[in-house]
């Protein structure tokens, strides 16, 4: 392992350290009424099932074809499937109104710090190598699928918006 590698660890670890202590001092409250926390699990049961239908057919295909899937590097294709069901489940939960808590707005500020961690990925993206020293698509792929979980997060809250905006333009005629 670097010292890149080894600074980027406990970057990922101090952030996750902050964000748990963030939240724990936030007082909880009930956040999500019973019909989004409904709709939470059924999002969550989407993502579960992608996660398990992807990794199956994974497993599936390396028993025919008799050898491991090898074109990725070490633990790079599972880490792939479970951004799939991530993606599944932010897409299903944007669109049954449980995404964001009750009574909370989507301000341009959401949008524009979305926007930027895009542009931001995408520069990283372009800048690496796509082949690691073993021959093999190694961790810029997993940069590309978190840019495209973000801007499929980034359209379906587009959409949404516009179809809420639509229901009100019916309900006022």
């Amino acid at each position: 392992m670097t010292n890149f590698h080894a600074l980027g660890f406990l970057g990922g670890i101090l952030l996750v350290a902050i964000a748990i202590a963030v939240m724990k001092k936030r007082k909880q409250t009930d956040r999500y009424d019973e019909r989004q926390i409904a709709s939470r699990g059924m999002a969550f049961k989407a993502g579960f099932a992608t996660f398990l239908v992807c990794e199956l057919g994974l497993f599936t295909a390396e028993i025919f074809l008799g050898k491991s899937i090898d074109i990725f590097s070490p633990g790079t294709l599972h880490f792939l499937v479970a951004m799939a069901a991530a993606m599944v489940f932010a897409v299903v939960s944007i669109f049954k109104d449980a995404y964001f808590p009750v009574g909370q707005k989507v301000s341009k500020r959401y949008f524009f710090s979305l926007g930027m961690i895009i542009v931001l990925w995408t520069l990283l993206l372009l800048r690496g190598k796509w082949i690691d020293e073993n021959g093999k698509l190694g961790m810029n792929v997993l940069l590309l699928a978190m840019i495209v979980l973000a801007v499929s997060i980034l359209i379906s809250v587009l959409i949404r918006n516009l179809m809420i905006k639509k229901e009100a333009e019916k309900d006022e005629d």
